[in-house]
Parts: C-alpha cells; structure tokens; sequence
C-alpha cells in the first residue's frame, strides 16, 4: 500500500499546519548525535510575516495513514526572504541566543556529575537528564562554555551529553540503544567506505599526582599500537576512565557510510542493524536526516564503527 506524507507543525501553540501545506517547497529535520545541534529547515512558496527569534516550532512526521511521530522542539535562529516570494525558515533544537557558548570560569567542589548537571541546566531554563553518579572532589571550568565543560566531562567518561527538546542529557554510552533492522532490499541509495585508520591496542595516561608530587602512568589494555595521553586526574581510576574513553573515541571511525530509505523514523544515536549487503552489521548511527519535497519523503542515515 501507497503512504501519504504527513507532518504537523505548532509554532508558538498555534497549528500553522493547514497554511504551511498549501505553500510547502521542502521541509528538512536533521537529528544530531552528541551536542551537534539538531536542524529544521523549512522552505516556503509565499511570503509569511517572519517568525521571531527563538520562537518554538514543535514537529510532528508520518504518514496519513498512521499517525504522526513527534520529532521535537525548535528554536527558530534565521528567516531568509528569497526571490521576493520563497521564505526560508532555520531552527535548532538548542536556543543560542542564551548563554550556552558564553566562557565562565569557575570551580566545583565534593559533588557530583548529576548536581553539576542539574545546575548548569537550571542556569539556561533545562530539565537534566543524568543517569551517572560519578562523584567529584574538584573539577574547574576555565574559560570554558557550558557545552565546552559538559563536552568535555562526557569525552573523559564515556558518556553521551546533547541538549534535546529542551532536555540536557548526560548518560551512559553504554546504555541500551534501540535497534533499527534495514534491508538492503529497501534502500534506495548506499555508500560504505573501509579506511586502514590506526587501531589502538591499548593506551597510557601520564598525570601529575599533586600529593606526591610526582609523574604517574596508568595503562589499560595491552598490545601495540598504544595511545599516550598527558591529562590532569586527581587518581588512578579516573586516569583509567579517561584511558578507555580516548581509546572508544579514536578507535570509531574505521567503517563510515549513509543510506536513504523511504522516510522511517529513526533517531541518532541507535543502532543500524544491516542486512542484505556485502557489509552486513551493526553500526552507531551518527545522523539521520527526513526530508519532505514534490520528489518524496526519504530518510538519509549516516553510521560508523
């Protein structure tokens, strides 16, 4: 059976769904894993008074004859007026125009990630989102953003920190991700490169230890090549942390490609389970991307491992 395309838009709780279709050129929702920022862009065949700056548009895709998926909440960044009759609309799923990327510098002192999460998300009007109880003795923030800080932080442990429909999210990588099973039958197009990228066997952290005052190495895993990192860690096992974390994120990459399917809604940060293909697996899905135009509804994945 033939679907029809659907979506449904609420700017600012007003449904301008009705008025968008009579005018819709094209309409494209980027999902970003991590703390890229999600992306809507909306390209319209009339001229509309232009919404303001940080106006919310909330998104809904499908198909008539199911119901509707609600993708999230955006934060409109850009109007373009072009050809004095085509109106772009841009909109992110993380509000800039607050203090999100303005450099403080301050410390924080025996508390713990979920507390610094929770702070920094009541700072910019956010629901935390943490399921990591990792305690902290001393960690400072030095002329750095708050996405910069909690980047960071996520980088060192593992972790997975994005800002999603008015959520700051910091969790555990190794949480259980939701599958999506794709034959290859039902691609449209595809592309999987192979790169000989370096892979690293194992890997060392030199820190200083301030109460001995002196250099200390800690090693994880074992073979060559090694990964050799120089950091600041107040003892061992958060060395180790960092070591296997560096490791995870150097390692990733050695397989990367896309696909297009007929639109499915599928989020960033699952899993791809591949089947049907001469590269037949499981891969972290990085991307994904639904547009909506007069040639079709599509959805385009772009994975790694």
């Amino acid at each position: 059976m033939e679907l029809t395309p659907d979506f449904k838009i609420i700017a600012q709780g007003q449904n301008i769904t009705e008025i968008l279709k009579k005018n819709l050129i094209n309409l494209e929702l980027k999902d970003e894993d991590g703390n890229m920022a999600d992306e809507l862009t909306l390209n319209i065949s009339s001229v509309y008074k232009r919404p303001k700056y940080g106006d919310e548009l909330k998104v809904y895709l499908g198909y008539e004859e199911t119901k509707l998926t609600y993708m999230g909440a955006f934060k409109v960044q850009t109007s373009t007026i072009k050809n004095k009759e085509i109106m772009q609309i841009t909109a992110t799923g993380v509000d800039f125009s607050g203090e999100l990327k303005v450099k403080k510098s301050r410390e924080f002192v025996n508390t713990n990630l979920k507390a610094i999460v929770s702070e920094i998300a009541s700072e910019h009007l956010l629901t935390p989102v943490c399921d990591v109880g990792i305690n902290i003795s001393y960690i400072a923030q030095h002329d750095q953003s708050d996405l910069a800080f909690l980047q960071k932080i996520a980088n060192d442990n593992q972790l997975i920190f994005s800002i999603k429909d008015n959520n700051l999210i910091c969790v555990h990588k190794k949480q259980e991700k939701i599958k999506y099973a794709i034959d290859y039958k039902d691609v449209i197009d595809i592309s999987i490169t192979h790169s000989n990228k370096t892979k690293y066997e194992s890997a060392k952290v030199i820190y200083r230890d301030t109460k001995l005052n002196k250099d200390k190495e800690v090693e994880v895993l074992e073979g060559t090549p090694q990964l050799i990192l120089e950091r600041c860690c107040k003892d061992d096992n958060e060395a180790k942390r960092i070591a296997l974390a560096a490791l995870d994120r150097v390692n990733t990459g050695t397989v990367t490609g896309d696909l297009t399917i007929p639109f499915k809604v599928i989020f960033a940060g699952g899993i791809l389970n591949l089947s049907g293909s001469l590269d037949d697996g499981e891969y972290g899905i990085t991307s994904v991307s639904h547009t909506l135009n007069s040639s079709g509804f599509t959805t385009t994945i772009n994975f790694e491992k």
